[in-house]
């Protein structure tokens, strides 16, 4: 279709008239308008910035009161503009009713503004998605998307149910628990199978919540999962959960980013657990370019790695990572999208 646009505009110079050669192009769009708007989708750039899991309470919360709410942000900031979607494993509630959790508890609650900071640090949607969305019963998951909704952040999924999934421009995503009580791999799988067959020509982005916290590499309940949502259409795989960086894997020519580690928590006790990976997703025509940053946190301030801090993780990362040439620090994927249909 974008073939016959183009040969309507190059043709038009050599019409009775202009005017019959818009004439026909008008004709044209009303004709196949549907179509055409798939094939614009396919070029137009989108660029997508995944990170890892984000906790705004405990002791972060203690620091954003004494240093105010844009402590968690303000080494990393600038790095956060400028993409069409923004995403994060949001890792707790927003409950209407707030209390500050107490260091070493685990059940969370984020204070009032939680998702107004969230919004106005550039961040277009989270995954509700964890072993934490139900910190405060349905009830404070409830509160947790209206307030976020309200503030304009989209919110991904449920902790115990598979919800449908959320389109956003060329990308649709869907968000999943099995980390969480009553997952049902075969019911993910289905699920992916119904959303590639409804929107055979979207980008699925399938983010997960899953595997043994604090190990570096993913185990085989999460590699099987990850390949059947890859053999039923998913474009790719977005992990969380571990609090650590796990290796990447390109499989049937999607990657599968197993954990991608912390964002933003308080876990100050080992040097993985405060190292973090962030994903640029660049979506070009039939190409997908994935480029990898890795992150350092201090005293819950994510920052990008200097070059040479970089290069030595992403060598380390590398090594973990068989199955993907991450060498570069990114990997190019030429996706071709009639293998869907």
């Amino acid at each position: 279709m974008l073939t016959t646009v183009i040969t309507i505009c190059l043709a038009a110079s050599n019409c009775a008239s202009f005017n019959q050669a818009a004439l026909a192009y008008g004709h044209w769009i009303k004709a196949d308008q549907r179509a055409r708007a798939r094939v614009i989708a396919h070029y137009q750039p989108t660029t997508i910035l995944a990170v890892g899991d984000m906790m705004l309470g405990r002791y972060v919360e203690t620091l954003m009161k004494a240093y105010g709410t844009n402590y968690p942000f303000a080494q990393i900031d600038e790095f956060l503009q400028g993409h069409d979607i923004t995403f994060a494993n949001l890792e707790g509630p927003i409950p209407e009713h707030h209390q500050p959790t107490p260091n070493n508890v685990l059940r969370f609650s984020f204070p009032p503004g939680t998702a107004t900071v969230i919004q106005q640090h550039h961040f277009s949607a989270v995954s509700l998605a964890n072993n934490h969305g139900l910190d405060h019963a349905q009830i404070g998951y409830e509160a947790t998307r209206t307030s976020l909704q309200q503030a304009g952040v989209i919110t991904l999924g449920h902790p115990t149910a598979i919800t449908e999934p959320t389109t956003i421009g060329n990308t649709t995503w869907v968000a999943f628990c099995p980390f969480c009580a009553g997952f049902s791999g075969d019911e993910a799988v289905t699920k992916i199978a119904q959303v590639v067959a409804n929107q055979p020509d979207q980008f699925i982005v399938v983010t997960v919540h899953w595997g043994t916290e604090y190990q570096l590499q993913s185990n085989t309940i999460q590699q099987n999962l990850a390949h059947r949502l890859i053999d039923a259409g998913a474009d790719v795989v977005l992990g969380h959960h571990p609090h650590v960086v796990q290796e990447v894997e390109v499989y049937n020519n999607r990657a599968i980013f197993y954990s991608l580690g912390n964002f933003i928590f308080d876990q100050y006790f080992s040097t993985d657990t405060q190292q973090g990976l962030a994903v640029t997703v660049t979506l070009n025509q039939q190409q997908v370019v994935y480029t990898l940053h890795p992150l350092i946190s201090e005293r819950s301030q994510p920052r990008l790695m200097t070059a040479a801090e970089a290069d030595t993780w992403l060598t380390d990362l590398a090594s973990r990572s068989p199955a993907a040439d991450i060498s570069n620090g990114k990997i190019i994927l030429m996706i071709d999208r009639r293998s869907k249909k």
